[in-house]
């Protein structure tokens, strides 16, 4: 279950730095899931982001993270 220290550590997608490492948020079961990610861009409403196996996932820009 996330604290309060972890919910203020959380960003917008759109808030990082390119090649940085996040983690997503879960907000059914209130917590951060264990996956790894790596953020390369936004264009447009969607990102451009590749787990640790260089599968490609597009996230809304928006989407709740923990920075890494």
């Amino acid at each position: 279950m996330l604290s309060e220290i972890d919910i203020n550590d959380m960003l917008n997608l759109y808030e990082l730095d390119r090649d940085s490492l996040f983690k997503l948020y879960n907000p059914d079961k209130k917590q951060v899931e264990e996956q790894l990610f790596m953020f390369h861009y936004i264009d447009g409403m969607y990102s451009l982001c590749k787990d640790m196996a260089g599968e490609v996932y597009h996230f809304a820009a928006w989407t709740k993270v923990f920075k890494v």
